[in-house]
């Protein structure tokens, strides 16, 4: 048995990048995954890394984008896997430009948002725990370089 053998555990954007590997560490321990993104290919294959690693999976094809959508997804991942012990925001969108550039409708990107509401839900309700992947950094080295010259 694993350190998360028996926790459930939810990640948007589960397909590629930061989601990926997130999903093959709780993989490895144990975890049972609700895979949420957009592409059910790469779902696919992401499933079977669960499985061939350890885990378990339940593939959930949804845009976060879609607030009913996400909210279906977190309700039928409760139902397939159980109480929702750590919900990990990690699909969203970007913007890259100077804080003088962005608009006011650049930061109201519906993935950003919409798709933390089940995750707060979640963690607040079943006393879990919500992780907001904001990775940017990690291609955009200058953003660090540019606060701190």
């Amino acid at each position: 048995m694993g350190e998360w053998s028996g926790k459930v555990v939810v990640i948007t954007g589960a397909t590629a990048g930061v989601g990926r590997a997130t999903a093959r560490r709780f993989a490895r321990g144990g975890a049972s995954i609700g895979l949420l993104a957009r592409d059910e290919g790469r779902l696919a294959q992401t499933r079977r890394e669960v499985e061939d690693l350890g885990g378990h999976a339940l593939v959930v094809p949804v845009d976060v984008a879609d607030a009913d959508r996400i909210e279906l997804a977190a309700d039928l991942v409760e139902r397939s896997l159980g109480p929702i012990d750590v919900w990990i925001n990690n699909a969203m969108t970007s913007v890259f430009a100077e804080l003088v550039d962005v608009t006011p409708a650049e930061y109201r990107s519906p993935q950003t948002w919409l798709s933390m509401h089940p995750g707060v839900r979640a963690a607040v309700l079943g006393a879990g725990a919500l992780a907001v992947i904001a990775s940017a950094s990690a291609f955009a080295r200058w953003l660090l370089r540019r606060a701190h010259p």
